[in-house]
């Protein structure tokens, strides 16, 4: 399972903002020489934001 937001601003005529988070469900199966030794549960978390000027 994946999430995002996400939102775009116009601050003035030729300058906008951006930001974002992005969020993931991931389960992997962790092997050692073809035999199960458990699995583990990762759930990263990706921010950013960004100014974009174009003339």
């Amino acid at each position: 399972m994946v999430g995002q937001i996400g939102v775009d601003l116009t601050l003035i005529g030729n300058l906008s903002a951006t930001g974002y988070a992005r969020w993931a469900d991931v389960d992997a199966d962790i092997e050692n020489n073809g035999d199960s030794i458990g699995t583990t549960k990762l759930d990263p978390v990706t921010v950013g934001a960004g100014l974009i000027y174009w003339s």
